[in-house]
């Protein structure tokens, strides 16, 4: 959603919301919170978006999309090597896009989360699914792609600088 704008007033409202919605919270994060952060009237986000979920519904949709193109299959010579492959991907994602990661992985099952981007989660999900039963883990897929995706939130909140194929190697490890 939001508007066309040339002097990127959509992309500030948007970079602030997203802000505000990791660092306190959806419930608590207004439409005041934001128009104050992004230094634009509300009626300017109004114009743009109908409202607060709405805006919220735009940045889960652009994550998701942009997200779900680590997806595509890039087979390795084994399964071990295409782990380290996609453990790379999805944490080079992840910290270059660590408000997005985060604010999508902390509002799973929250209220205010359109059908359609119920929907497209839930796709994206079974293609994650799918890509880890290719690797033949010890572990279930489903275990696979929780253990590894909780595994990035973790680390990105505790550990930002730790060293990605060090934890890629206990992983990997434990799913074995």
């Amino acid at each position: 959603m939001g508007g066309s704008d040339t002097d990127g007033t959509t992309e500030r409202i948007r970079a602030e919301a997203l802000r505000l919605f990791v660092e306190r919270g959806y419930g608590t994060t207004t439409i005041e919170h934001i128009s104050t952060a992004a230094e634009v009237g509300v009626a300017t986000i109004y114009r743009r978006w109908p409202d607060k979920a709405a805006i919220a519904n735009d940045l889960y949709r652009s994550g998701i999309e942009a997200s779900s193109a680590l997806l595509e299959p890039q087979p390795a010579e084994d399964p071990h090597a295409e782990f380290v492959a996609i453990w790379r991907r999805v944490w080079e994602w992840a910290t270059a896009h660590r408000a997005l990661f985060l604010f999508i992985n902390s509002s799973l099952g929250a209220s205010w989360i359109s059908d359609e981007n119920r929907a497209r989660k839930a796709e994206v999900a079974a293609a994650e699914v799918d890509m880890y039963a290719r690797l033949e883990f010890d572990a279930s897929p489903d275990l696979a792609a929780a253990l590894i995706g909780g595994t990035i939130g973790s680390v990105l909140v505790t550990e930002p600088d730790v060293e990605p194929d060090e934890v890629a190697q206990r992983l990997w490890r434990a799913l074995t």
